[in-house]
């Protein structure tokens, strides 16, 4: 039974859609706010390095040899 027939059946019965996610467990939001996440489209760049980020991560791999040009 999935969530949107368990409150329609909810509502039948007299009770109020709250009162219905109130018993449904606190993981059951967690799963679909996880999956939401994943599958929901991200901002172009959002997750991007900044330039300081990205100078500290070049120093970490070229151990402060800069190469020329």
């Amino acid at each position: 039974m999935n969530v949107r027939t368990m409150i329609k059946s909810g509502i039948i019965a007299g009770l109020k859609p709250d009162e219905i996610r109130d018993m449904i467990p606190k993981d059951t939001w967690l799963v679909f706010k996880g999956w939401s996440d994943a599958h929901s489209p991200k901002k172009a760049g959002n997750e991007a390095m900044t330039a300081d980020e990205y100078r500290n991560l070049v120093e970490r791999v070229d151990g402060g040899y800069s190469r020329a040009a």
